[in-house]
C-alpha cells in the first residue's frame, strides 16, 4: 500500500515506472511457479532455507513469501489506481487552492477516500490466501487445512472434507466482517449510518 500510495503521488517518476513494471510481472507469476523459483534459489543452489517440512520458523519463509507476493503486487497496482482517481477529485484541488500542505492533502483527504476500495480488495486477498494455501502447503510439504481436504478427497473421508470446507468458510466470513468493521473506521460516514439506525 505505501508503494502504491507513492506511486501515484509521483506517477510518471521513477518512483512510479520501477515499481510498476515489477508489479505487473509478479502480478502475473502464479504462486506455485514462484514456489517453485524460491526452492530453486533459497534451497537447492543457495541452501539458505529448508525445503520441506514445518520443523522451524525458517520453513514458513519461503511458503509465505509464494503466496502473499503475488496479491501484494495486485494491491499494490489496485492502490495505485484508487489513489489516482481521489488525487484528481475536485475536493483535493480544492485542498491545494486553500494553501493545505501537501502531505495534509495526500494523507488527511484524498488516502481516506481512496481506502475503502483498498480494503475490500485486501479482504479479498485475504480470503484467497485462506483457501489457497493448499498450494504452498503441497509444494513445500506443510501440514495444513487444505492439503488435509485434497488428501481426504481420495479416500472420499466426507465429514473430514465437511468439516475443513465449513472451517475455511468460518475463517473467510471472519475476514469480511472484519472488512465492514475497518469500513467505519475509516469512513465516518458508515459509522455516523448506524449510529443513526440505532437511534
Amino acid at each position: 500500500m505505501p508503494l502504491g500510495i507513492l506511486s501515484a503521488v509521483k506517477q510518471y517518476t521513477v518512483w512510479d515506472t520501477i515499481p510498476s513494471i515489477v508489479a505487473f510481472l509478479i502480478a502475473a507469476i502464479p504462486a506455485f511457479v514462484l514456489g517453485m523459483l524460491l526452492l530453486f534459489a533459497f534451497s537447492l543452489k543457495l541452501n539458505w532455507l529448508p525445503s520441506y517440512g514445518a520443523g522451524s520458523i525458517k520453513n514458513y519463509i519461503m511458503p509465505a513469501i509464494a503466496i502473499s507476493i503475488p496479491p501484494a503486487a495486485q494491491n499494490f497496482r489496485f492502490t495505485k489506481s484508487s489513489m489516482l482517481e481521489e488525487i484528481r477529485q475536485d475536493y483535493v484541488r480544492t485542498a491545494r487552492a486553500k494553501g493545505a500542505a501537501e502531505k495534509t492533502v495526500i494523507w488527511k483527504h484524498a488516502l481516506k477516500n481512496a481506502l475503502l476500495p483498498v480494503v475490500t480488495n485486501i479482504g479479498l486477498s485475504l480470503g484467497s490466501l485462506i483457501c489457497g494455501a493448499v498450494v504452498a502447503e503441497k509444494l513445500f510439504s506443510l501440514p495444513g487445512i487444505g492439503s488435509l481436504i485434497v488428501d481426504r478427497i481420495s479416500y472420499k473421508d466426507e465429514p473430514t472434507i465437511i468439516a475443513g470446507t465449513i472451517l475455511i468458510s468460518i475463517c473467510f466470513t471472519i475476514v469480511m466482517l472484519l472488512v465492514d468493521i475497518i469500513y467505519a473506521y475509516v469512513d465516518p460516514r458508515i459509522k455516523a449510518k448506524y449510529t443513526r439506525l440505532k437511534g
